[in-house]
């Protein structure tokens, strides 16, 4: 085929282009759901949920609850960076980089949870289940917003594993929630602690993983986002 045949081809093709949207930086979109978590938390507020004690010493008395909210940020910080990162070509090291830092606040949040609870004795099985379940629920509620927004994100750069991807932004949103429930419970049981915190982005990620992702693959599909 000479060069003067192919070039009515490569035009007609061209015309069959869509101009492609340049992705938002990851800070940006990190930005984006941190502030739409603090509004999700602001309106909690409002409709009476509990503020946080970060005022009080009774947070930072005992070593192992402070651990579990350090344990919880991390777990935030790492599973959402996983989420963006792994969806942007080039960004896999950023990927790996905030796996292991999610993974490995996550068992610093439930090692502590388990100190505590060994640390407490029998008298740490005495808090009723359903308030753990409460907990976990409001954890949840309050990082689902900013879960969407992640994987509106998601949505937008095709990520190739929607399952792993909507797991992370999950479990890490759930984080943010649970560590604004940590700072706020008035438990004092460390059973609660280790079921209703430290586990709640896993509960979280377990409970939304498939149908944020089945969501991820539906968006992606029609070319747009979750939101």
């Amino acid at each position: 085929m000479s060069a003067r045949s192919t070039e009515p081809l490569l035009r007609e093709l061209a015309r069959e282009l869509h101009p492609v949207q340049p992705l938002p930086r990851l800070r940006s979109v990190a930005a984006g759901v941190l502030l739409i978590w603090l509004l999700a938390l602001f309106v909690d507020w409002i409709f009476g949920g509990p503020s946080p004690r970060f005022a009080e010493g009774e947070l930072w008395r005992e070593p192992a609850s402070v651990a579990v909210l350090a344990g919880l940020l991390c777990t935030a910080v790492g599973a959402t960076l996983a989420a963006l990162a792994g969806a942007v070509p080039g960004r896999e090291g950023e990927a790996r980089i905030g796996l292991a830092v999610g993974i490995g606040g996550l068992a610093l949040a439930t090692a502590s949870g388990v100190w505590a609870v060994a640390g407490q004795g029998a008298g740490s099985g005495s808090h009723p289940l359903a308030t753990s379940v409460a907990c976990v629920s409001r954890a949840t509620a309050l990082g689902i917003v900013p879960a969407l927004v992640a994987c509106a994100f998601l949505a937008r750069a095709l990520v190739r594993t929607p399952r792993a991807g909507a797991a992370a932004a999950a479990a890490g949103c759930a984080a943010l929630g649970a560590a604004a429930v940590h700072a706020s419970c008035p438990s004092e049981s460390a059973l609660h602690v280790l079921l209703g915190h430290s586990l709640a982005p896993f509960f979280a990620a377990l409970v939304l993983a498939f149908p944020l992702a089945a969501l991820v693959r539906r968006c992606s599909r029609r070319g747009g986002s979750v939101l």
